[in-house]
């Protein structure tokens, strides 16, 4: 396989280092897949924060309520997007 070719994988789009979502870094960037923040992939994730440029990051409203009650800091896009 390629480097960037994930033609054949199962993993999740979240998928970093090949260890599971969040794959034990500090923080998760969503840049490409709106609702790529759900159900499967947030019980998966072992970051704190999450933040990242990609439109509707979360599947459902709900989601924002999973991340804080597992203490994951989740910085919306239009946050992300702001500047400085």
């Amino acid at each position: 396989m390629k480097p960037g070719d994930r033609s054949g994988t199962t993993r999740s789009p979240l998928d970093l280092a090949g260890e599971g979502a969040g794959g034990g870094c500090r923080r998760a960037v969503a840049c490409a897949l709106g609702g790529i923040l759900n159900d499967e992939s947030v019980p998966q994730l072992r970051c704190r924060i999450v933040a990242g440029a990609a439109n509707n990051q979360l599947a459902t409203d709900a989601i924002a309520d999973l991340l804080a009650r597992r203490g994951i800091l989740w910085a919306p896009d239009f946050v992300a997007n702001a500047g400085a």
